[in-house]
């Protein structure tokens, strides 16, 4: 949940597809989205989307209920754009924070990765690291 703050995204899409090998181009059947708070940090992003995750899967089971009574199929919509993994080795440059007098990159980082118990965002000043906390 680290990239819609990085990238200042206004919300998060939390979705329940149809499973294929690829990651994130299976068919989406439901989708929730949820607001990115000016304050919110990777932390609460991730209870966000858990209870958006609840309500997908309450909605699945109800749609599974529905079915015999009323001959409903699982809805399945294309699903835009790629999905893409990110290995840790891809994402732990990013929490360097290169210039602590630019309030932005300071703000986001410390959001994006504040995900206990992962290791926060930092800078370096004089070869000691120093972490950021919100």
């Amino acid at each position: 949940h680290m990239f819609p703050i990085l990238n200042g995204e206004k919300a998060i899409s939390t979705t329940f597809h149809w499973m294929v090998p690829e990651v994130d181009r299976g068919f989406l059947a439901w989708e929730e989205i949820d607001l990115i708070e000016q304050e919110d940090t990777a932390f609460d992003l991730g209870k966000k989307a858990k209870k958006s995750c609840s309500n997908l899967c309450n909605k699945f089971i109800d749609h599974i209920l529905d079915v015999g009574l009323n001959n409903l199929k699982i809805p399945k919509k294309s699903i835009l754009g790629k999905g893409k993994f990110f290995h840790v080795n891809e994402i732990q440059p990013l929490k360097r924070i290169e210039s602590i007098s630019n309030f932005t990159e300071v703000d986001r980082k410390s959001r994006a990765f504040f995900q206990p118990p992962h290791e926060p965002a930092f800078f370096e000043l004089n070869g000691k690291k120093f972490y950021t906390f919100t």
